[in-house]
């Protein structure tokens, strides 16, 4: 069995997929469900192995992107870049890195 609770990349790239079909539905309830449950399966992911860059990354973007959060979003990516993403992820984080640093600096400027 591929996902078990205990299973970081399974619950990580679940979680990824639960938010890219979050995406594609209008403003409502199925939307922030979906949300909801993409945030949770990517938390669950960094409780079973916090040094698993992707789900970091991924939170990053969700909390960033979905929830107008820049300030855990900017841990989230502190954590993501120190444990040394793959070239993919990297690259989905680069020009969010620089939104994320610049919301954090307007916000408390």
């Amino acid at each position: 069995m591929l996902f078990r609770s205990g299973n970081p990349e399974a619950l990580t790239y679940s979680g990824w997929y639960a938010r890219l079909i979050a995406e594609q539905q209008p403003e409502g309830d199925a939307r922030t469900s979906l949300l909801d449950a993409a945030e949770d399966k990517l938390k669950q992911a960094v409780a079973a192995d916090p040094n698993y860059p992707d789900a970091q990354c991924f939170l990053a973007i969700l909390t960033f992107r979905d929830r107008g959060d820049a300030a855990t979003a900017k841990g989230y990516l502190d954590r993501c870049e120190s444990a040394n993403p793959p070239a993919m992820v990297k690259g989905m984080i680069e020009s969010l890195a620089a939104e994320v640093d610049a919301a954090v600096a307007g916000a408390s400027g």
